[in-house]
């Protein structure tokens, strides 16, 4: 019984997991079955239509035309209340789709706002930490504190077992603390695409992660559009030089602001 109990909350557990993409595949196949349903009910619709027509014709033969009399045929609404039960199991899966697409952006909206507010609470708690750190260790030693953090960094993402992007910016090792990428690039081009993204956003209220990317010629990141700056929080760059574990002088990229969720909602 027991076991049974495990499968069950299991399965429950995955279904809830993979609900958005469940939900999404319903929608794409609803849309589908539901054209697939209109489709095959209007011939049907179509003869019911053509029945009724003909029989008005037969009883205005029958009556006698007046002079002058046009043949009278079903108008929109008869056509409707007399076609509409054949559209029923095209409007019920029609229903159920939108029901699904919905779902997914219900889901979505849950979701975000739950991984806004985890990231606002993690912000917080870094920011109070740094704060922290500087009383108790005064500026130098938080400064020698972040340094051993990122040499940690470096040396549990080693730049031999890594991509080293050529972006055209320089001719540099460079490694960005957020996304943990080694690019080629130098201090003036990446100011330079500071400056650019600030100003961007001082003229459009905010810029994503992404946007900040495309400036330094790295790839945009899956979830890059989700984290971004706005005014009152612009990008501010900080450099370290570190060697990597092949020997070269390395300029550790690292964001004094981090971008954050809901950054285009202010």
């Amino acid at each position: 019984m027991q076991t049974f109990d495990k499968v069950v909350r299991a399965t429950a557990r995955t279904i809830a997991e993979h609900s958005p993409t469940i939900l999404t595949a319903m929608g794409v196949a609803g849309v589908f079955t539901t054209a697939v349903l209109a489709v095959k009910a209007t011939p049907a619709a179509m003869r019911d239509v053509d029945k009724a027509n003909a029989e008005i014709y037969k009883k205005q033969l029958h009556d006698g035309f007046a002079e002058g009399e046009q043949l009278r045929q079903l108008t929109k609404w008869e056509i409707v209340k007399l076609t509409w039960k054949r559209y029923i199991p095209a409007a019920t899966m029609g229903l159920s789709t939108a029901g699904a697409i919905v779902g997914v952006n219900s889901i979505h909206s849950r979701r975000n706002a739950a991984l806004a507010s985890i990231y606002s609470l993690t912000d917080t708690a870094l920011r109070e930490y740094q704060e922290k750190a500087v009383d108790i260790l005064g500026e130098k030693g938080e400064a020698k504190l972040r340094d051993a953090l990122e040499e940690d960094r470096l040396a549990k993402n080693p730049v031999t077992n890594s991509e080293v992007v050529i972006t055209g910016n320089g001719e540099m090792l460079c490694y960005e603390t957020l996304t943990g990428r080694y690019f080629m690039s130098d201090i003036e081009s990446l100011r330079q695409a500071q400056n650019d993204v600030n100003a961007s956003i001082i003229n459009h209220m905010y810029a994503s992660q992404n946007d900040f990317y495309e400036a330094i010629n790295l790839h945009q990141t899956e979830y890059g559009d989700e984290l971004g700056w706005e005014i009152g929080n612009l990008i501010e760059l900080e450099f370290t030089s570190k060697v990597a574990d092949d020997g070269r002088l390395c300029l550790v990229v690292s964001h004094r602001n981090r971008p954050k969720p809901n950054y285009y909602k202010n």
